[in-house]
């Protein structure tokens, strides 16, 4: 007997089971995911659900699938691969802001998917990962003789990945109800922990932006 399947929305093609054993994944995880706002399969069979709040994988057959669940604003950066249609992504490390990430560490949440096809997981994917941003700034270093300061502070552009500085980000947890900010910090490419003030401005700044926008945090 063929598996019942969702007949219309951006569940179509879904089989129930499936559903209904991600609902219960996410249950059992204390999590809020929201609507389902696209799913894939992946070419290992596994599924990829993207929801208001996570994006969830799975792999197994269908009626003992194991369930690993990133929220959105765990997040750090991600990409989309047309020609292989491999979705890839990293978190980030669990560091407080503006310290400098422990080598010991590793951000188990990073992770890629190759899909049969893409539909619109890529779109909902960059979607929701910039809906957790609450805010997010570049500020660059300025070197004056021994001092390093903060310049100024800019929006990202796509010049920032070209500069000397930190990327500062104010992100919120999709699946919880009025979630507190979290402070992340990044750095730009060519940019390391070893280069001279990185590490003080992203000290500084992390403080800096998280009293004025978030004072009470």
């Amino acid at each position: 007997m063929a598996a019942e399947k969702f007949r219309t929305g951006v569940r179509r093609g879904l089989k129930r089971a499936v559903y209904g054993s991600w609902q219960s994944a996410v249950e059992a995880v204390g999590r809020n995911p929201g609507s389902v706002l696209a799913w894939q399969l992946g070419t290992d069979r596994q599924y990829a659900i993207a929801s208001t709040g996570l994006l969830s994988i799975a792999a197994g057959d269908d009626d003992q699938l194991d369930w690993r669940h990133v929220a959105w604003h765990r997040i750090e950066r991600g990409s989309f691969d047309a020609d292989s249609n491999t979705l890839r992504w990293k978190a980030y490390l669990e560091s407080p802001a503006g310290s400098r990430p422990d080598p010991s560490w590793s951000a188990t949440e990073d992770g890629a998917l190759s899909l049969l096809e893409p539909g619109r997981l890529p779109v909902v994917f960059r979607d929701r990962v910039s809906a957790s941003i609450a805010i997010q700034r570049f500020i660059p270093l300025e070197l004056d003789g021994s001092q390093i300061r903060p310049r100024m502070i800019e929006p990202i552009t796509r010049k920032t990945d070209r500069r000397r500085g930190v990327i500062i980000s104010g992100r919120r947890d999709l699946s919880a109800t009025a979630a507190a900010i979290e402070w992340r910090v990044s750095l730009p490419a060519g940019v390391g922990w070893d280069t001279p003030g990185i590490s003080e401005l992203a000290a500084e700044a992390a403080t800096g932006l998280r009293a004025a926008y978030d004072p009470d945090g």
